[in-house]
């Protein structure tokens, strides 16, 4: 039955959705979750903190680390998809699916920040 909706092109009728990733609720959990033991309050290995939006966005010692809207050329994606290295996280477990298809289409829509300041606090 999907088939013959198909041919006769009633699918392309339904819209598709897509899902916002919204940087509090589904990036800085990433962050905190595989990130903080390296780059949050004090440690900042490579010169890259993470603990809030500002700090993520400024980069560290090689400079911005984040491209907007271009995951393809943003460093610190590269390396968490092992594409550029140091490979992230150093020695530790990698992200999953999920986790890094979130982080990219979060930087290809443009990398917002929280929409609240008080969002952008780690805890």
């Amino acid at each position: 039955m999907l088939g013959s909706l198909f041919n006769r092109g009633i699918l392309f009728l339904f819209p598709v959705l897509t899902f916002a990733q919204e940087y509090a609720r589904d990036i800085h959990p990433i962050w905190k979750k595989y990130c903080f033991s390296c780059h949050f309050t004090g440690v900042k290995m490579g010169g890259l903190e993470l603990g809030t939006y500002e700090e993520l966005m400024r980069g560290g010692n090689t400079g911005q680390d984040i491209v907007a809207r271009q995951s393809s050329e943003s460093r610190l994606f590269l390396m968490l998809t092992e594409k550029y290295q140091p490979y992230m996280p150093l020695g530790g477990t990698r992200l999953t699916a999920g986790e890094l298809e979130a982080i990219r289409s979060w930087i290809d829509a443009g990398a917002k920040g929280p929409a609240k300041p008080s969002e952008n606090k780690s805890r």
